[in-house]
């Protein structure tokens, strides 16, 4: 499950789940303002402390930017 904060008002902008198939996670949104009516459908890769995220299919642009990218832990 995750809940994410967009504008950074400590208020819950979306939430939903996800889940994992080999190197793919589909992402489902579940409620809220900005909520999506689609899932978005992308493939991961790790290596080392990032993880890769490449878009398959996700008509939602707003999550597009938000998710696809390099993502590095901290």
């Amino acid at each position: 499950n995750f809940e994410t904060d967009f504008i950074g008002d400590s208020s819950i902008d979306v939430w939903g789940s996800i889940s994992i198939s080999g190197n793919q996670i589909t992402i489902t949104d579940e409620g809220g303002p900005y909520q999506s009516s689609v899932n978005g459908l992308y493939s991961f890769q790790v290596v080392g402390n990032t993880v890769s995220f490449i878009e398959v299919n996700d008509p939602e642009e707003g999550r597009r930017v938000l998710i696809e990218g390099i993502w590095t832990k901290q």
